[in-house]
């Protein structure tokens, strides 16, 4: 009887996984044809940036609305993100600065928002320009003078 039971369970399981496997050569059918369209844009828009990220925003935020599960809405984002990501790569490469070596926050913080498919770029200390800050930071010109010495001092 136990037998019996692996049996079908072992059957179903079988077909579960041929299911899947078919579903994965349609997806990856489906991404190319995503990646041609992105390609085409990438031409259209001759050399201009291809990270917009109003587009991406918009293109989740309609995925988010027509999602209707089993996958979470951040399970939707982190998938397309990766789409987002290799797509644009076919565009430009995307180069990001991020404060610190591999392996920090600001690292991960890259991957995350970016996707897999960009230039990570450490850096020991991020260029600031003081100037539209001031206002709102009430900065006054010597120390705005100053800021870029005092912030890579702070870096270190």
């Amino acid at each position: 009887m136990v037998g019996e039971a692996e049996e079908r369970g072992d059957e179903a399981l079988a077909g579960h996984r041929q299911a899947i496997d078919k579903l994965d050569r349609e997806i990856l059918e489906r991404l190319n044809e995503r990646a041609r369209h992105a390609q085409a844009i990438g031409a259209l828009k001759a050399g201009s940036a291809a990270y917009r990220p109003e587009r991406e925003a918009q293109v989740v935020r309609g995925l988010h609305a027509v999602n209707a599960g089993p996958l979470s809405n951040d399970a939707v984002t982190s998938v397309f993100r990766a789409v987002m990501s290799a797509c644009r790569a076919l565009e430009q490469t995307l180069r990001v600065a991020y404060l610190g070596p591999a392996g920090t926050f600001s690292h991960a913080a890259v991957a995350k928002h970016f996707g897999a498919v960009v230039e990570a770029v450490p850096a020991d200390a991020l260029p600031i320009d003081w100037e539209p800050l001031q206002p709102v930071i009430g900065l006054d010109a010597a120390m705005a003078a100053d800021a870029p010495r005092l912030a890579s001092t702070a870096a270190s």
